[in-house]
């Protein structure tokens, strides 16, 4: 028995709290600053309400697909995958400010026209 009557948790479960933490985290950094950022970026209220939205829009979406994807492939797969994809878009942040709309796609175009 550990200090607090309970053994020691295992370093997945370690992991699975560490990770869901920094993407609730991040979550709520982004949303009560997006309001303010919105006034500096120059898009109207009802814009920073629909950015806001499409999260929660996309989870209603997303979850039936997600729950079948994790009876079918298990738990660690689509948890992985799911972590990869919001770190890819929490990226895209970053080069969106960085770089032009139109530049962002060319290596997409680029990929698409060679198949």
């Amino acid at each position: 028995m550990g200090r607090f009557g309970i053994d020691r948790p295992p370093t997945v479960l370690l992991a699975v709290i560490a990770s869901t933490f920094f993407v609730g985290f991040g979550g709520g950094v982004v949303f009560p600053i997006l309001p303010n950022l919105g006034a500096v970026l120059g898009i109207s209220a009802f814009m920073v309400g629909v950015i806001l939205s499409a999260n929660r829009w996309v989870r209603l979406v997303a979850n039936a697909p997600a729950g079948a994807l994790v009876d079918r492939y298990g738990t660690r797969t689509p948890f992985v995958i799911g972590l990869f994809v919001e770190g890819v878009a929490t990226l895209g942040y970053v080069v969106a400010l960085a770089v032009p709309p139109a530049e962002s796609l060319r290596p997409l175009a680029r990929r698409c026209r060679t198949r």
